[in-house]
């Protein structure tokens, strides 16, 4: 009898573990508790670095499935703004959610807060405008569409960080402005969130939904700065810049991101050199991407039509020369293909499809470790038609199969 109960004590330890996976360290308000007409505050940036308490009131607990929502309104000057998605809201200091959503085009001043249980559900579980928001910048806004599509959210352009995101040991605070990375360094994709709990051991939830919702993943997180919050009809948006890197988002989940300060997670090092063969020019682009198998490859051949367009200047008929090369672990002596392509409409489309095919291959094969890994890519273009054609193809002798037949080629 002893052994069971002790058995089934362990399963109901190891199942409590599992469905709470994220005790925050501030004071927390059960949703039974939260009653319409309370009022509260929220805490996010609105300019720099320090968050600010902007005044709520709750107007209602809304039911629903998997988890209920609360219906809060902004009471002072400011109205709710992309980037504000996970800004703690408190009620009598006590923690009860975190924001998650609002409306485009309609009442700004209204908010959906989930409810910090469900957000520390978030290991175990899998309406409006949802409030982070992702950016690109380093490349061209004519070249975002591809990444838009590759991602399946919508991208606006941002502003590109004057440094080159150092390693900080730096802890995030309810508040923080928090920026998922994909690529940084000489292109930069990001989403920018709000920090909504903290743990004494370092780890944090955040956004109030999800990013990519790609479940376990191994995004670096970053502070961020936030220059200011801007006012717009459609919705306000906060205009930030990611800072350093302080960590590691390793869970993408519906109700929120989670992650850890303090470990880092590994990447993939990237280098485009572009010459453009008209002009004579040079440009060399370095950037790192997150090393994730799936979504990596896709990462790269965005960033790299988009580059090498603006490179060039030009989209377009053309031919292009492209060397790829990849140095990782378990390559001996590295690895490299050469090929020539070429394009009557727009060469940029045919050009790096080759190349994303094996970054996909190396990154998904089961055979061998090759992290930490690194691609090169190395491409001549020119306007000029650098083709040659085959008049007629002729055959000297007979053979039998399985026989070498010589063959001669004009062109």
């Amino acid at each position: 009898m002893f052994k069971k109960i002790f058995v089934a004590l362990m399963l109901l330890l190891m199942l409590a573990s599992l469905s709470l996976a994220f005790t925050p360290s501030q004071p927390v308000m059960p949703l039974l508790e939260i009653k319409p007409g309370m009022n509260g505050h929220m805490l996010t940036v609105i300019k720099g670095l320090d968050p600010e308490k902007l005044p709520v009131r709750i107007l209602s607990v809304i039911p629903g499935k998997p988890f209920d929502m609360i219906l809060v309104k902004l009471m002072g000057k400011y109205k709710l703004a992309q980037g504000m998605s996970g800004s703690p809201v408190y009620v009598n200091n006590k923690l009860i959610g975190a924001v998650r959503s609002g409306w485009e085009n309609s009442d700004q001043t209204l908010a959906m807060v989930i409810p910090i249980e469900a957000m520390c559900n978030t290991l175990k579980t899998h309406d409006a405008n949802l409030l982070s928001y992702a950016t690109v910048s380093g490349i061209k806004p004519s070249s975002l569409s591809r990444l838009s599509k590759t991602l399946g959210l919508n991208l606006s352009q941002g502003a590109l960080s004057s440094n080159n995101l150092e390693i900080s040991s730096d802890k995030f605070k309810p508040g923080d402005a928090v920026a998922a990375l994909l690529v940084w360094g000489d292109v930069e994709l990001s989403a920018v969130g709000t920090v909504t709990a903290t743990s004494t051991n370092g780890k944090f939830l955040a956004f109030g939904h999800e990013f990519l919702d790609r479940g376990q993943v191994n995004y670096p997180s970053a502070r961020a700065f936030i220059h200011d919050t801007i006012n717009s009809s459609e919705f306000p948006f906060k205009l930030a810049t990611p800072l350093y890197i302080n960590g590691v988002i390793n869970q993408d989940r519906e109700v929120a991101i989670a992650g850890q300060a303090g470990i880092f997670p590994t990447f993939i090092p990237v280098e485009l050199r572009f010459k453009n063969l008209d002009t004579d020019k040079n440009h060399t682009y370095k950037f790192r991407v997150v090393a994730d198998e799936f979504l990596g490859a896709k990462l790269i051949e965005g960033i790299y039509s988009g580059l090498v367009s603006e490179a060039w200047g030009r989209k377009g008929q053309g031919t292009m020369s492209v060397n790829f090369r990849v140095d990782g672990r378990n390559i001996p002596n590295g690895w490299a293909r050469s090929d020539i392509f070429y394009s009557d409409s727009n060469v940029i489309d045919v050009a790096f499809k080759d190349t994303v095919e094996m970054i996909s291959a190396y990154l998904t094969q089961p055979f061998t470790q090759i992290l930490p890994v690194g691609f090169t890519l190395t491409v001549e273009a020119t306007q000029a038609p650098k083709i040659l054609r085959i008049e007629d193809v002729n055959t000297v002798s007979r053979a039998k199969p399985g026989e070498e037949i010589e063959i001669s080629v004009t062109l």
